[in-house]
């Protein structure tokens, strides 16, 4: 299911041309930490595109502030906190997305367990401040802040 919102979330999020090196770039997205997915997130984006762009998946056992992703799935690390990983990529328009049960306040989305299902809090104003336009109906799905653990 994570892997799934993940493939999908970019579609509702706008990025200013600035974040892309040339206008056939393609589209990064990034996994910091363990990799949780597998071939799974390889399958769910193959052939996929944001926008014109070819989506690429990479998966960065340590997340340097040389990365380059548009998206940044933050995932448990044994060398780095959440908030390392974050801090890598501050002040850069890069969709941040932490994985539940992580201190990552940070984070633009957060994924929680809600009643026993996988959800996800936006911290819409945090997008905002890197350059990011999260569409209204992505947020209209999120869950309310703080709701997770139910």
């Amino acid at each position: 299911m994570k892997a799934s919102h993940l493939a999908k979330f970019p579609a509702f999020v706008a990025w200013p041309e600035a974040a892309f090196e040339t206008p056939a770039s393609p589209f990064r997205l990034c996994v910091g930490g363990q990799d949780p997915f597998g071939p799974t997130i390889d399958s769910l984006t193959r052939d996929g595109r944001v926008g014109d762009r070819e989506i690429t998946v990479s998966r960065l056992p340590l997340v340097s502030k040389t990365a380059h992703c548009h998206v940044l799935f933050v995932s448990a690390s044994r060398t780095q906190t959440p908030r390392e990983m974050l801090a890598a990529v501050a002040g850069r328009p890069v969709l941040t997305i932490a994985d539940e049960g992580l201190e990552a306040p940070g984070a633009m989305i957060q994924f929680v367990t809600i009643e026993g299902r996988v959800r996800f809090e936006i911290r819409a104003d945090v997008a905002q401040t890197e350059g990011l336009a999260v569409s209204s109906k992505l947020l209209s799905l999120s869950a309310p802040r703080g709701g997770g653990g139910r």
